[in-house]
């Protein structure tokens, strides 16, 4: 459902770039949260018979999956609410074993996004208590939970390489990230458009065409999807864009 929601949300900007930035509530929405909700319940329900490192982590990521779909909606106080339960549990979690590293995505994700917030978010943290974060730590904490998750390798590597192209301007290393994934799941759209537009910003415009072109084609019979009639038409503004960068001053 989370994958569903990103595309729908997903935009072009300007210069090239596909993302989900905000969108606005939608009726539909409460479905999802029930399932977050329920997973917590369900987590929290086996961590109050006995307490272990999976059940913490469980429960961790049923709040950061409430997170994520607060902060596409700019609901930002709920946001950090959620984002405090989900480090309360991780944290907990590497207490217990330390060696569970799917529990680095959301403490890697909480440093480096503590780290970066803007004016008024850095506001609504010290109103609401929130720990600190060390955009360092978590850029580390991200690399582990990629490098050695069992269950979230693919969403650290995603977050990592977005979190680098966003904030850090780390267009090479964000593009290397973007290309592995591409390259383990060559049928998915929404990673060969982000990774064109990141080719875009290393200077690779024909690999750039390539990439959106490719997202842009009609689909194979079957294959079909709403995400991926979505995406087909931010690749085609994309695909123009690269075209007009190519052409001669």
């Amino acid at each position: 459902m989370w994958w569903k929601l990103y595309c729908a949300a997903c935009q072009i900007a300007g210069d090239g770039l596909v993302d989900a930035w905000r969108r606005p509530k939608l009726d539909s929405d409460r479905n999802y949260f029930r399932l977050a909700e329920r997973a917590i319940q369900i987590a929290e329900k086996h961590i109050g018979r006995r307490e272990t490192a999976e059940m913490r982590f469980y429960a961790g990521m049923g709040y950061a999956m409430r997170g994520r779909l607060l902060g596409l909606r700019s609901e930002y106080r709920a946001t950090a609410s959620a984002g405090k339960r989900m480090r309360e549990h991780l944290v907990r979690s590497t207490q217990l074993d330390p060696n569970l590293a799917d529990a680095y995505l959301g403490l890697g994700l909480y440093n480096y996004y503590v780290d970066t917030l803007s004016f008024i978010a850095r506001i609504v943290r010290v109103f609401m208590g929130l720990p600190g974060g060390d955009k360092k730590t978590g850029t580390k904490q991200l690399e582990l939970a990629a490098a050695k998750g069992r269950l979230i390798s693919v969403e650290a590597d995603f977050y990592l390489a977005k979190c680098l192209r966003n904030y850090d301007r780390e267009y090479a290393r964000s593009t290397a990230l973007f290309e592995k994934l591409v390259a383990s799941y060559p049928a998915n759209p929404l990673f060969r458009i982000m990774l064109a537009g990141n080719l875009i910003r290393v200077n690779q415009l024909d690999r750039a065409e390539k990439e959106f072109g490719a997202v842009a084609q009609p689909p194979a019979p079957g294959s079909d999807t709403p995400c991926a009639d979505w995406l087909r038409e931010l690749a085609g503004r994309g695909l123009n864009y690269t075209r007009s960068l190519k052409v001669p001053k």
